[in-house]
């Protein structure tokens, strides 16, 4: 009788072990299926801005990002995803006056749906001039990146070449 209940014990130990192993792999693995943002960066490159962002980001999760434009600001909606406090240290970003944007306001959101913890970064973006930004695909695990078109870039864009008669 000794001996059912020592290898009962074992077993008990045993399935303790694996259930408390198993719930680790779950909570891990439910924590590496957002996004953290460790950089914002205007940059400039072949007489293009691009505002890059960086970080580890899962580009499946981004399809649901939102983005709403509206004259000299607009709204970006990064779903999934946290700001590395330690990397980014300030929710305000502010760029030089030669620069096409003036600032970034960060703001963390976080809220239940559905029963579960959803965490949410928008960027409040302000720029100098009216402006529109078009993502560039692919998005990698590492960056995103937003090219920032002008208006004047607009016109031009939309202007289309008058047909010219031949010389006689």
């Amino acid at each position: 009788m000794i001996k059912y209940q020592s290898q009962a014990f074992k077993l008990f130990v045993f399935l303790t072990i694996s259930m408390f192993t198993a719930a680790i792999a779950i909570c891990q693995t439910g924590t590496l299926q957002g996004n953290i943002i460790k950089n914002i960066s205007l940059v400039s490159e072949n007489n293009k801005n691009y505002l890059v962002i960086q970080g580890i980001l899962q580009p499946d999760s981004l399809t649901k990002m939102t983005l709403q434009a509206a004259d000299k600001k607009f709204l970006l909606g990064i779903p999934d995803a946290i700001v590395d406090d330690e990397s980014i240290p300030n929710t305000f970003i502010p760029f030089e006056a030669d620069k096409p944007l003036e600032s970034i306001q960060i703001d963390q959101k976080q809220e239940i749906v559905e029963g579960e913890l959803v965490y949410k970064v928008n960027l409040v973006i302000q720029a100098r001039t009216s402006m529109k930004p078009y993502i560039i695909r692919p998005i990698t695990s590492s960056e995103m990146k937003f090219e920032l078109v002008g208006e004047q870039q607009m016109q031009q864009a939309d202007v289309t070449p008058t047909e010219t008669q031949p010389e006689p």
